[in-house]
């Protein structure tokens, strides 16, 4: 999506696709919203009105849809949504509980760890990436879409540490480097960074040899399996408590 800005008196008119993170109300009218933007990374910005009337911004302020908006950037101060309206929409997201529930989780993820007023490119093209696969959904039984959700949002979350440079050393003990056998269990510890070999101390999780392997062979194309997903979500949300404070 294209996006760009100029000078608009003391403030600078940004327009730029986005996401919505989330939405408080102030005073009788108003919304202040959280967005990660693909120009700006993660801003706040108020949208006057929006609460006294749906047509103000043509009910684009919904989550999961991709946005395209136009703000009033006042450098450290609060901005102001200029224009709103739904660039890419996705309803498969909305119609699918499962999904929806997801994406929810993935975006709290960014919410509590983006850096604000930082353009991380790599962390909204993960956000894209999982929601048109939650948008597209798979055929199969009520289980198997929700084991392809929750594998997605297990992927997700490990280019999202990734991308924040917190990624998970998974070949080798990150105390003495000595290699992890080929599809042997491994404790793996977010607070020192990745995998501890028993004579280290062990510590952390225990992910078993075949979940290990996939999750080294994301960074190449890979794709995690169904058992991966709950490990893996369980190594993302621990390393976004540790570097993050993540709540919950």
């Amino acid at each position: 999506m294209a996006s760009g800005s100029r000078r608009l008196r003391s403030a600078t008119l940004v327009r730029s696709a986005a996401l919505l993170l989330r939405r408080t109300p102030i005073r009788e009218a108003d919304l202040v919203l959280e967005l990660l933007s693909s120009a700006l990374g993660r801003v706040s910005v108020v949208a006057r009105g929006a609460r006294k009337s749906q047509r103000r911004f043509g009910g684009a302020l919904e989550p999961v849809h991709e946005l395209m908006v136009e703000m009033e950037e006042r450098g450290e101060g609060l901005g102001v949504l200029v224009a709103a309206e739904i660039a890419r929409p996705r309803f498969g997201v909305i119609e699918q509980l499962g999904a929806l529930t997801a994406a929810g989780r993935a975006l709290a993820w960014v919410r509590e760890v983006a850096p604000p007023r930082v353009p991380e490119d790599a962390i909204w093209s993960a956000c894209q990436e999982l929601l048109d696969a939650l948008d597209r959904g798979v055929a199969g039984t009520a289980l198997e879409r929700e084991a392809a959700t929750q594998v997605a949002l297990a992927s997700f979350g490990m280019q999202l540490i990734e991308a924040l440079g917190w990624g998970l050393t998974l070949d080798e003990c990150v105390a003495c480097r000595r290699p992890c056998p080929e599809g042997q269990a491994a404790f793996v510890s977010a607070r020192r960074g990745g995998a501890v070999c028993r004579a280290c101390g062990g510590a952390g999780l225990v992910i078993g040899g075949a979940t290990r392997a996939r999750l080294l062979g994301l960074s190449a194309g890979g794709a995690l399996a169904a058992e991966d997903a709950e490990p893996a979500i369980a190594l993302v949300e621990e390393t976004l408590r540790v570097h993050a404070g993540l709540s919950g």
